[in-house]
C-alpha cells in the first residue's frame, strides 16, 4: 500500500472542485485487494478520519486509522 498526503489538496480530475487530499495505492495478489478495499472504505467513511489522515505526521496513527482502530 502507498499512502500520500496532500493537506492543501491537489486537483485530481477535470473539474475545478475535483480535489484530493489523500491518494492511496494498493497492490495485492488474487482477490486480496477486495479485503483491502473493504477495510479502506470502512475507515474512510468518516470525514474526521480523512481530516486526521490528511494532516498527521505519525505513521502509527495512519496505520491505526486505516485499520479502523482509532
Amino acid at each position: 500500500m502507498v499512502f500520500c498526503q496532500y493537506p492543501e489538496g491537489v486537483r485530481f480530475g477535470e473539474e475545478e472542485d475535483d480535489i484530493a487530499r489523500l491518494v492511496i495505492g494498493i497492490a495485492a495478489r488474487n482477490n486480496e485487494h477486495i479485503q483491502v478495499i473493504t477495510s479502506l472504505t470502512n475507515a474512510l467513511d468518516d470525514e474526521s478520519v480523512i481530516e486526521r489522515l490528511a494532516h498527521t505526521t505519525s505513521v502509527d496513527e495512519v496505520l491505526e486509522l486505516l485499520a479502523g482502530r482509532k
